[in-house]
């Protein structure tokens, strides 16, 4: 068992149910997930609960923003906070 896994796994779908079918495979003591913007938008924070309960860290990799505009998103982002109890 692995405390501190290094393998970041980038779960690139574009539906939220083939990233949590996909995460059937892996082991959440050896690796962490990446959820994108893309996989975010159409999965939400019930997405990243639905991880969390299957005890995986959680990257989340949210670029919402321009490089040139830094200071205005694309679109709003709505708030949410995730709490992982140990």
């Amino acid at each position: 068992m692995n405390p501190d896994p290094k393998i970041v796994i980038a779960l690139d779908y574009a539906q939220p149910q083939d990233a949590l079918t996909f995460t059937k495979r892996l082991d959440p003591t050896l690796c962490r997930l990446k959820v994108g913007k893309e996989l975010f938008t159409t999965g939400g924070p019930q997405l990243v609960d639905a991880l969390i309960a299957k005890d995986f860290d959680v990257f989340l990799d949210l670029k919402f923003y321009r490089r040139l505009t830094l200071l205005r998103p694309h679109f709003p982002l709505p708030l949410f906070s995730i709490d992982k109890q140990s």
